[in-house]
């Protein structure tokens, strides 16, 4: 069987091994899907450079090169739509040039989706992130849409990519609602993608598909918890990610007692933009960003940690959240999105409502005191991140949508 994958994130043979975050999920079931005989992969990305298509190993590489003039980069800045278009001309060619039998698409947040509209070939989609859905938790409680522009200071330059990042966004979510009327079939995992695809692709088929995660994770491991508490959260740049929801938190637990303790935030170097928000220097409550990371750091920096805490303002099914789970760290977590799909019943007790500093204070603390209610069962996590059994669903995806059951 012949499938295309289009995806926002290039292969792990493009990036450096050190790139954002290592190589993400995606990479990891590429690694996976390689190894059939009985599929033959492509993966088609935008990339600064391309040399035409590329065989490495059992995967023929599209790179999708955009052009780099000063003029298309200005036009790309202000006519997104326009880059919609231009996008979409260079997937059909792709199309059109590997003829597969199934396409899938990773996310609703490029225009890759859109290919769904312009072929008669079966299109499923995996659904990562719901654009819609982030765009209405995208300002925090105590933020406005201003804060998101002037963040960088009063730098013009940084004033007009953080107005222009917040238009993408919206035009983004405007885009998303098309390729869900577009496509007809979907892959997902939590509660929160069945909802969405059948409040806006009722007729739509949807399949449920676990994700692989990053090989490190599988490996064996024991986890040794420090004797000074030390809690780990894995963010990034939007301020949805919660900054400033670590920063209250950090406070509240000072000022409850637990002043020896450190708070250790991977994928963000800086919390100035919180700190001037909030009032909270990020020094004085025990919260120390530790910047990008590797997945083997973060692995080892997880394996001793009293607790992980995930404090987003929404999030779908954070990959962050199931690597501490595989390996049996207790875990809090804000209720949002597709997060609570990550837990069972009874564990909801690791989750706490989304900019609810106390409650999440009050379950960090019970998470050091009685650490077992707080780690999800690690063998039940692991078979639901099982590299084969993800893969032998995915085929059985394929299968069915190449074989009618899904018509384009």
């Amino acid at each position: 069987m012949k499938v295309l994958w289009f995806s926002l994130v290039s292969s792990s043979s493009f990036v450096s091994a050190g790139g954002y975050n290592g190589c993400g999920w995606v990479s990891s079931l590429e690694e996976s899907i390689a190894k059939r005989d009985d599929v033959d992969l492509a993966m088609a990305f935008l990339h600064p450079s391309s040399d035409g298509k590329q065989k490495v190993g059992n995967v023929t590489y599209y790179p999708m090169r955009r052009s780099q003039s000063m003029f298309s980069k200005v036009d790309r800045f202000f006519r997104v739509s326009r880059q919609d278009r231009l996008e979409l001309e260079l997937c059909k060619r792709v199309v059109d040039d590997f003829k597969p039998d199934v396409i899938q698409v990773f996310g609703t947040e490029s225009s890759f989706g859109l290919i769904a509209r312009e072929t008669k070939i079966p299109v499923v989609i995996h659904l990562q992130g719901l654009m819609g859905p982030y765009l209405n938790a995208w300002v925090p409680t105590g933020y406005r849409m201003w804060d998101y522009a002037r963040r960088g200071s009063w730098n013009p330059i940084k004033i007009a990519l953080g107005l222009r990042a917040l238009a993408f966004n919206r035009h983004a979510a405007v885009r998303e609602r098309e390729i869900m009327r577009s496509c007809k079939a979907f892959m997902g995992r939590t509660n929160w993608d069945r909802a969405f695809v059948s409040t806006y692709a009722p007729k739509a088929r949807y399949y449920t598909c676990w994700e692989v995660l990053r090989p490190c994770f599988y490996e064996p491991g024991e986890w040794t918890p420090p004797c000074r508490p030390v809690f780990v959260s894995t963010i990034s740049g939007p301020l949805y990610k919660g900054h400033d929801m670590v920063l209250k938190t950090a406070r509240v637990l000072r000022e409850s007692g637990l002043s020896d303790f450190e708070w250790r935030v991977y994928g963000v170097s800086e919390f100035r933009f919180a700190e001037r928000k909030t009032g909270i220097r990020s020094a004085d409550v025990g919260v120390r960003p530790m910047g990008v990371a590797t997945a083997e750091q973060l692995r080892d920096a997880l394996l001793h940690a009293s607790a992980y805490v995930h404090p987003s303002y929404i999030d779908n099914s954070p990959n962050s959240v199931c690597e501490a789970q595989v390996l049996g760290v207790p875990v809090v977590a804000t209720a949002v999105g597709g997060v609570p799909s990550l837990f069972a019943p009874d564990r909801s007790s690791c989750l706490v409502p989304a900019n609810d500093p106390l409650m999440a204070a009050e379950r960090i603390r019970e998470a050091l005191e009685t650490p077992n209610s707080f780690r999800s069962h690690c063998s039940a996590c692991l078979h639901r991140h099982d590299r084969d059994a993800i893969v032998e669903t995915i085929l059985a995806v394929y299968r069915d949508v190449a074989g009618g059951s899904v018509s384009s």
